[in-house]
């Protein structure tokens, strides 16, 4: 099965999700300008997103999108450690502040 729940909004505020899109769509880009220069690490991105997408974690977002007041983009990024046993992890930056500086 699967679980719904609430996002922790301050009380009393209206949620706006505008422009998470483009701000999830810049990080993305960046990560991905990043990971052509390591074809390991990139791999790995990939291979952590398709399991992500597999479980049901997530969907893929459109490649154009005209409305996000609805719906929510997270960005991520990759972390790479060199003493772990894992050496990339894929982070989700829910605290990414909106163009109102809203997180």
């Amino acid at each position: 099965g699967r679980f719904t729940v609430r996002l922790p909004f301050k009380a009393n505020t209206t949620p706006s999700f505008d422009n998470t899109y483009n701000l999830a769509k810049r990080r993305f880009i960046a990560v991905e300008n990043r990971l052509q220069k390591n074809l390991l690490l990139k791999n790995q991105y990939i291979d952590f997103m398709e399991e992500y997408l597999s479980l049901g974690h997530m969907e893929k977002a459109p490649m154009k999108y005209n409305d996000s007041s609805n719906e929510y983009f997270l960005p991520h990024h990759s972390v790479v450690k060199d003493s772990n046993t894992t050496k990339l992890r894929v982070v989700f930056d829910a605290s990414a502040k909106d163009i109102n500086g809203t997180s």
